[in-house]
């Protein structure tokens, strides 16, 4: 017995000093491109597998290889460009980084596991984007999952799947807000961001991140002018023009800029000047609209891994003609500051830290001077809004296998304006002169105020190469009020006072690398939006071209949109393909609905008689499957369906 147990442990060892003079141990050293310094603590991994290690503190690393085959060598470091390159065991290795320059308007990293959100996407069309748009709204037509709400050629607003308006947390430039002034939503956050400016768009498909403010149904930002890297060093400047010919449309527009190591500024203007378009059946269709629009960013690097960046952006809008209203806009001019700071590779636990602060307001002006009813009433809706903000977060590493996002942010929007309606005749029989007219006053926003105060905070935990886990969660702090409500809504509502809430928000994400080209990724998540200040506050107005007059309440629940998505991502040869499946569950669901006690308010011999009220629906649900496929023919030429 005791032999057979000698012999056997003999086996063991002979076996193991077999396979380990057989092993393939690929070897290699990480450095610095710029100074050739070592990189220490960066993640070594072979893609497709669970094989992976880390730097030592001389930037040097030995992987296990189980093929004597090619395989894709994948090094990433929070603070360097990603890098991947085709090797053999018996290669040695020595591998070069770039270091990520620090760009404070994006919020998605592709590509790399420990930066990317789960459930979403960069939305770049290299025809889409040289194409000249009247609208940014026009760059998400033909985008899977989104749809354009028009309202004539200047107010668009973007929609994605069932959600719009507020329930898509739509930013510029990772966090700057420019709410509109229009209960008619005749002035959009498209409107005051130029089309040719807009680099990118990003993407995040539902309640699967909690860094980026309160995020119910996706999260959308515009990235305007990125911060220049060494490809863009120099002095640049070009000049676009574009023509429609229906409706005799022009845009001119002027890009400058200068970039350097140290600094950075650029310049940008653009006007447009569409008219009227006419319809298949050669119909004439108010449309026309003018615009000018410019901004100025400049930053400046003050040492290798600060950055201090500042944007002021105006636009200004006239004689905008709306098809489906009773009213034109006269103008509608914005202005906006922000103001960004980001300092990274602090310590080897603390990476980075960045602020941002912004403000905005919008001047709106709406009149029916160029209506037919302009002999009978006279009516003027000059409105404003003001909307200023900012974030504070804070980036851990207290591993490299684990990243620690967390931090404060605030926004907080007010609006104030009334109607003037001067009746200089009686509506129901014209013959009758009021001589002096009679004049009203509607307020429409009962100067509101809405503020938002989060906290939150989100992780990433890299189990191994091919599995990544992220979980967050964030708690907002809501307080709302009508400053100077107008009688018949403090009627309605006579315990109106400040109104606060605490809604708190979550996310569980699980992404998995299938082989070298295909990810499986899997997300739930809770987000929580209160309710908007039109479902609060407005008080009898119609609301885009619904003939209902609506009514706000104050004491709406906040709606919270449960969200399951699963999607699946890869290539074959030379196919691309993909799909997603989601299903949300959304409670307190916050809609419109008749409300046979109120009666309608301005022009009662008008139909409907009634007005709606928002209230709350216990529940409803959205549900659907998006998949794509493409294929490079050759290139330059590639196919896609979706």
């Amino acid at each position: 017995m005791i032999k057979h147990i000698f012999l056997f442990f003999a086996f063991l060892l002979i076996s193991t000093g077999v396979f380990a003079q057989t092993a393939n141990i690929l070897k290699g050293i990480v450095t610095e491109n710029e100074n050739n310094g070592p990189v220490s603590h960066a993640l070594v991994a072979i893609k497709g597998t669970t094989t992976s290690t880390l730097t030592d503190e001389n930037g040097h690393f030995q992987l296990e290889v189980a093929t004597e085959e090619e395989i894709t060598v994948w090094v990433s470091h929070l603070g360097y460009e990603d890098f991947e390159i085709l090797a053999k065991a018996s290669d040695k290795l020595e591998i070069g980084l770039e270091v990520r320059p620090i760009i404070t308007e994006e919020i998605l990293v592709a590509g790399n596991p420990m930066r990317e959100i789960a459930q979403s996407a960069i939305i770049r069309d290299e025809v889409r984007m040289t194409g000249k748009q009247k609208n940014v709204a026009d760059l998400f037509i033909g985008v899977n999952g989104f749809n354009v709400i028009k309202r004539g050629g200047y107010a668009m607003d973007p929609a994605f799947r069932s959600f719009k308006y507020e329930q898509l947390n739509i930013q510029v430039d990772g966090g700057t807000k420019v709410m509109h002034a229009c209960p008619n939503r005749m002035d959009p956050i498209t409107t005051h961001v130029m089309s040719e400016e807009v680099e990118r768009i990003e993407l995040i498909k539902g309640p699967f991140s909690m860094r980026f403010g309160p995020n119910f149904g996706g999260v959308i930002n515009l990235i305007t002018q990125n911060t220049p890297t060494k490809s863009d060093y120099g002095f640049h400047g070009g000049v676009h023009a574009g023509y429609e010919s229906n409706g005799s449309g022009k845009l001119v527009g002027v890009s400058l800029s200068n970039a350097s190591e140290k600094y950075d500024i650029s310049v940008t203007g653009e006007v447009h000047d569409f008219g009227d378009y006419s319809d298949g059946n050669g119909e004439v269709v108010p449309s026309g609209f003018k615009s000018f629009d410019y901004s100025a960013k400049f930053g400046l690097n003050p040492g290798k891994d600060q950055r201090v960046q500042i944007l002021w952006r105006q636009s200004y809008g006239k004689d905008v003609k709306h098809a489906g209203l009773p009213m034109d806009t006269e103008h509608d001019n914005s202005s906006v500051l922000s103001i960004d700071y980001k300092k990274q590779n602090i310590s080897e636990k603390f990476y980075s830290i960045s602020a941002k602060g912004f403000y905005s307001y919008v001047d709106h002006l709406m009149t029916n001077g160029n209506r037919p009813n302009f002999h009978v009433v006279f009516a003027s809706a000059p409105v404003f809004a003001t909307t200023y903000g900012g974030k504070l977060e804070f980036t851990f590493t207290p591993s490299k296998k684990i990243i620690l996002y967390t931090g404060l942010d605030m926004n907080t929007i007010s609006r104030e304006g009334d109607r003037t309606r001067t009746v200089k005749k009686n509506p129901m029989n014209p013959e009758i002169v009021f001589d002096p007219p009679k004049v009203f006053v509607d307020s429409i926003w009962q100067d509101a105020m809405l503020a938002d105060y989060g906290v939150f905070g989100e992780a990433k935990f890299l189990l191994n190469p091919r599995l990544t886990v992220t979980a967050g969660t964030r708690l907002d702090y809501v307080v709302s009020e009508a400053a100077a409500p107008a009688a018949d809504f403090k009627a309605l509502y006579p315990d109106l006072d400040k109104h606060q809430e605490i809604n708190i928000s979550g996310n569980l994400a699980l992404d998995y690398v299938l082989g070298a080209k295909t990810k499986l990724q899997l997300a739930a998540g809770r987000g929580v939006r209160t309710a908007n200040m039109m479902e609060r506050y407005i008080n009898h107005f119609s609301i885009n071209i619904d003939p209902y007059e609506y009514v706000g309440n104050p004491e709406l629940k906040p709606e919270a949109n449960h969200q399951v998505e699963v999607s699946l991502e890869g290539e074959v040869s030379k196919v691309v393909y993909g799909t997603s499946i989601f299903y949300s569950y959304i409670t307190n669901f916050i809609t419109g609905a008749i409300d046979t006690t109120l009666s309608r308010k301005f022009s009662p011999w008008l139909e409907p008689k009634n007005a709606k009220r928002f209230q709350n629906v216990d529940a409803a649900t959205q549900a659907g499957i998006e998949f794509f496929v493409g294929v490079n023919i050759f290139d330059g030429l590639s196919a896609r369906a979706e």
